[in-house]
């Protein structure tokens, strides 16, 4: 008894594990994902174990439980993806000659960004 009560003590914890996770994506606190992968991993590790209030536990709850990491999968995948659009848009930006502009004659100019006196003080 008291070990089915702690396997569906356990498999909750994960399901708010899952919600956390997918908080910390949407709201771009990605410093906070290792710590809940570590516990997220451990209850995964500690449901997968055998026995049958485990096995119980897993039959109640494994598809909702399957379904947000799912969810949270595509969002992970989502972020990743944003971070590298965004580093080649910013790698492209602060690239030589990155910024251009025209003068009145309509002939193009690269923009002097001040890159190189940005480390010197005057």
């Amino acid at each position: 008894m008291i070990d089915a009560f702690n396997a569906r003590l356990k498999a909750r914890k994960l399901l708010r594990l899952l919600d956390d996770e997918r908080a910390a994506l949407l709201s771009g606190r990605l410093a906070a994902l290792p710590a809940l992968s570590a516990a997220r991993d451990q209850l995964f590790q500690s449901l997968g174990q055998s026995g049958r209030a485990n096995a119980k536990a897993l039959a109640e709850y494994g598809q909702a439980i399957r379904n947000r990491a799912e969810r949270n999968r595509r969002l992970l995948g989502a972020a990743l993806e944003g971070m590298r659009s965004s580093s080649g848009l910013i790698s492209q930006a602060s690239g030589p000659g990155a910024l251009q502009t025209y003068t009145a004659s309509g002939k193009r100019v690269p923009v002097d960004t001040g890159q190189a006196e940005a480390g010197r003080r005057t």
